[in-house]
């Protein structure tokens, strides 16, 4: 028998094996790797061809081009190029192998579409993998731009065109990794346009936009667009400054949102009152000389470059006046009203040589005023040495701390007294038993005030009964002392005797400490609270303790934070009061004594300013009138009786209160009513 199979004619009975298996193979064929006959497998590496074909979709008519290698490589070599045809293969081209063992040819494509299928095969019988080409009339052709950088949140925007005019839809797709992932598809307009759309997370994006096959027509890709999303450029989030008193240390943080840490700070247009001057850490610091209300313009630059304004305006008053009123009520036992007697009073009375008291607190049965030329004065318990006055001898009228100069906050605990400088360094006299001094190991109580280790930049205070807090510039708190309830919260139970990050807060911008309990306020004005929680307290509804911040519910826009002996308070941005925890005493103010594991709303308290507790809640109304509610306890509501309230009674005799105070575990509370000189 007889049968062409190629230039010339050859019987069947005398083909070799090889070639018989080549014809008849099956057209699809992967890899055959042969070895040289009479050579054993392991004298030699078997011999291969690659083969490519680009592109692999093209118009009619078009050139492919067919590259690939002879393995191991040998120059020379005679290749045939073959397309399968029916159940065999036509050979199309011939090349022989160059340096490296490589070749390449190139094949028109038909004037009809196909699908080619092409191998590469040698003298020899070696035989590549086979390819396929596409042969079609048209290939889209997909224009494509988008705008970049694009800001986090706000969608990517792809718009293009298709040619020749196409219906159906395009897709855009994102490079993860190693492979094209669709995220969005949007449907061709009459005009074979289309504008594609997707929100992306920050981050550096190759994109590309893809026009699905048709019968006849190949998919067309855009070429890769790449698109950088940025977050959002810096805003400035301070919308307040507190007010500053000539001749008393200032000190302010500013706060900013959004862009790329870190910032920095700057005044391009100046106008910062006499005395006062702003660090690239947004620092505002110094002693003001002159009184006014001047609008400044803050500028935040993150580190990309980025930056936002805004203009806030910073008053600064004349000092207050040397008979400034500073009233005290409550218990006396040690002295803790200052007005050199240790009779209780219910009612409120004048704390001896208060005069220029910007600030007060009670720490335990003690007392504490910061004057308005940042020295702090203290009167009452010293049996720890908590007056700082260099002995552990009570006194029942203020006396001057010891060396603290430039202060610009005060807080007490149980006997321990604190002081933030204006330089951001925290300063502490007392009990050191659990750590309070943070100065740390030895638990040795200091008459005399001592620093607080490690802490700078701090921007504000706070104490608990045996715990201190700070806020560094950076929106992070730092704790030390007492910890059996996880007040630290730094996820131990291990006391401290120096400061500790409490775990997982940042941004935060104001702080607050009740008896066994630590607060921070951060953006949005949510808030966090850890430590006890027996009695509800963390109001995250639940009654148990947590060595970590837990978010108490359903709180938003709060603007200050305090706490009592086991009950929480917090000021909302409308002014109006919410409290959860204990309520045996009715300190919720809201009419029960059923405790609250959720913040409820204190009954008919509005024009709220500031906030302090301890058995007792106080309140600072805008029209300088205070209000207290809760335990009674030697006339600590200063109402002229010894009876509870489970709603806000007014203290007595009190008008144009400009500040108030109470210790963490004190029974009673501070007044200053403040005026300016000739203001009557």
């Amino acid at each position: 028998m007889r049968r062409n199979g190629g230039p010339g004619r050859f019987r069947r009975r005398r083909l070799p094996a090889v070639q018989i298996l080549l014809r008849w193979s099956v057209a699809l064929v992967t890899t055959v790797s042969l070895v040289a006959v009479g050579t054993p497998a392991t004298a030699a590496a078997p011999v291969r061809i690659t083969v490519s074909a680009v592109p692999a979709t093209v118009h009619i008519g078009s050139l492919v081009a067919v590259t690939g290698q002879l393995k191991p490589p040998a120059a020379g070599v005679g290749l045939a190029v073959q397309r399968s045809v029916g159940r065999g293969w036509v050979t199309v081209a011939h090349v022989k192998t160059g340096p490296a063992g490589r070749y390449a040819v190139s094949l028109r494509a038909p004037r009809s579409t196909a699908t080619w299928t092409l191998r590469v095969i040698s003298a020899k019988a070696r035989v590549s993998p086979a390819v396929r080409v596409r042969v079609v009339k048209a290939i889209f052709t997909v224009r494509a731009t988008a705008a970049t950088p694009v800001v986090s949140g706000a969608p990517t925007v792809v718009t293009g065109s298709v040619s020749p005019k196409a219906t159906g839809s395009v897709a855009l797709q994102v490079l993860r990794g190693a492979v094209w992932k669709t995220v969005t598809t949007a449907k061709l307009t009459r005009a074979s346009t289309f504008i594609l759309s997707s929100v992306q997370l920050p981050g550096r994006y190759p994109l590309r936009v893809v026009k699905a096959y048709t019968k006849s027509t190949a998919a067309g890709t855009s070429a890769r667009l790449t698109v950088t999303v940025v977050t959002p450029p810096p805003s400035v989030t301070t919308t307040l400054l507190p007010a500053g008193t000539v001749g008393l240390p200032y000190a302010a943080t500013l706060a900013a949102a959004g862009g790329v840490t870190p910032y920095s700070w700057s005044l391009p247009g100046g106008g910062l009152p006499p005395g006062l001057a702003l660090s690239a850490a947004g620092r505002l610091s110094g002693i003001p000389t002159a009184a006014g209300s001047p609008t400044i313009t803050v500028t935040v630059t993150d580190a990309a470059g980025h930056s936002g304004s805004l203009p806030l305006v910073l008053p600064v008053t004349l000092s207050p006046a040397v008979g400034n009123s500073t009233a005290g009520w409550g218990n006396n036992s040690s002295g803790q009203l200052g007005n050199a007697t240790t009779t209780d009073s219910n009612i409120p009375v004048p704390v001896r040589n208060s005069g220029g008291f910007v600030a007060v607190t009670g720490g335990g049965a003690s007392g504490y005023g910061l004057r308005f030329d940042g020295t702090v004065w203290a009167w009452g318990d010293n049996s720890q040495g908590q007056l700082g006055v260099g002995s552990t001898t009570n006194s029942a009228v203020p006396l001057k701390v010891a060396s603290l100069a430039g202060v610009t906050a005060i807080a007490g605990a149980s006997s321990t007294g604190y002081a933030l400088r204006s330089d951001g360094t925290v300063w502490a006299y007392g009990e050191d038993t659990y750590g309070e001094l943070g100065n740390g190991p030895g638990n040795v109580a200091s008459t005399v005030p001592v620093q607080v280790v490690g802490l700078t930049g701090i921007t504000a205070i706070a104490a608990g009964s045996a715990t201190g807090y700070a806020l560094r510039s950076d929106g992070t708190v730092w704790s030390w002392g007492w910890n059996v309830e996880g007040e630290l919260g730094n996820n131990s139970i291990t006391n401290a005797t120096s400061p500790v990050q409490v775990s997982d807060l940042t941004g935060v911008t104001k702080i607050g400490a009740g008896y066994t309990n630590g607060y921070a306020i951060a953006a949005g004005g949510t808030l966090w609270v850890w430590g006890n929680g027996g009695s509800g307290e963390l109001g995250n509804g639940v009654y148990a303790s947590s060595t970590i911040p837990v978010q108490v519910v359903g709180l938003t826009g709060i603007t200050a934070v305090t706490g009592g002996v086991n009950t929480s308070f917090a000021l909302r941005a409308d002014h109006t009061v919410v409290a959860w925890g204990y309520n045996h005493f009715g300190e919720l103010g809201n009419g029960t004594t059923v405790k609250s594991a959720v913040p409820v709303v204190v009954t008919d308290l509005t024009g709220v300013t500031a906030l302090a507790a301890n058995f007792s809640a106080y309140a600072l109304r805008a029209n300088g009138t205070v209000w207290s509610w809760g335990n009674n306890l030697a006339g600590s509501l200063g109402n002229g009786t010894s009876v509870e309230s489970h709603v806000p009674v007014q203290v007595s005799g009190l008008t144009r209160v400009v500040a108030i105070g109470a210790g963490s575990d004190g029974e009673g509370g501070y007044a200053i009513a403040g005026r300016l000189p000739g203001s009557g």
